[in-house]
């Protein structure tokens, strides 16, 4: 899984969602994406778990 915070500036152009009024401060961006990742991590470790010693397909795109 990836995760970002939103951005209203991206490659040099304006977001229109970066105009929203009320937006919401780094800090509390970044713990959302903390809380995020770690939920990726869990759910990855699950899946890992589930599928211990079995071979499976991979599709690469």
């Amino acid at each position: 899984m990836h995760g970002f915070p939103f951005s209203a500036h991206q490659s040099h152009h304006s977001v229109p969602a970066g105009k929203f009024p009320n937006q919401i401060d780094e800090k509390l961006k970044q713990e959302r994406l903390h809380i995020l990742l770690q939920a990726g991590e869990r759910s990855l470790d699950v899946f890992k778990k589930s599928h211990d010693g079995q071979i499976l397909e991979l599709l690469i795109e």
